[in-house]
């Protein structure tokens, strides 16, 4: 049975996370073309976040025979920005040694040809990150400069299976244990689901923004 665990984001985790912030964009759906001004937002969700802003990937390990094969061939879309990187390749869980096997978090092998430790022991299925606006270049979500923002997004293959409140509950911790009074997320009105489980979850709304329209919503600890 496939087996899930949380872990802090790192440098090394920069491509997984581009890559499921193109989800955030598009919902999920791959088949969606991502906006006209998405380099933007990827330059300020993404190439402007460090791990220390916090963040954190969800893995699986020990894979079931369909777990495996679906993560496989999730990936539908390479990098509109690096189109070099073979993410199809990277994150297939064929490219993950320990994937079968449940091997230990801190085990890792040899790196690969595309610059990533390919043979690394855990699948990453999603991932939720945080990033420090302020005031002169908030984000959609911004409440103010102590708050920083939640990016949020699971891989195609494990959606359904209720790993986002695990995710966001791991992320939740890991923001507290980095000292921060709170964080803040913005839920798009086209995604109501995800409004509810933010809710479920314990965040509340406090504002309204345009362009595009959503809730802006936040958990102080």
């Amino acid at each position: 049975m496939t087996n899930f665990r949380c872990r802090p984001a790192t440098e090394t985790d920069r491509r997984f996370i581009q890559w499921m912030d193109e989800l955030t964009e598009t919902f999920g759906d791959e088949t969606q073309p991502l906006g006209d001004d998405y380099r933007d937002t990827r330059r300020a969700y993404v190439d402007m976040w460090d791990e220390k802003q916090g963040g954190v990937i969800i893995e699986a390990t020990e894979l079931s025979d369909d777990d495996y094969a679906a993560l496989e061939g999730d990936v539908k879309r390479n990098d509109p920005f690096e189109p070099g990187f073979n993410r199809s390749e990277a994150f297939r869980a064929g490219a993950y040694a320990g994937a079968r096997t449940g091997a230990s978090a801190n085990e890792e092998g040899e790196s690969g040809a595309e610059g990533l430790n390919i043979l690394r022991r855990a699948v990453p299925v999603g991932a939720a990150w945080l990033r420090c606006f302020d005031a002169k270049e908030p984000g959609y979500g911004f409440v103010d400069n102590a708050i920083p923002e939640v990016a949020i997004a699971i891989r195609p293959a494990m959606v359904g299976r209720r790993l986002s409140q695990v995710l966001v509950r791991a992320l939740l911790e890991h923001a507290r244990e980095l000292g921060y009074p709170g964080v803040s997320l913005a839920v798009d009105d086209r995604n109501p689901r995800a409004a509810k489980a933010y809710v479920k979850a314990g965040f509340d709304r406090v504002g309204r923004s345009t362009f595009p329209d959503h809730d802006v919503m936040v958990y102080r600890f």
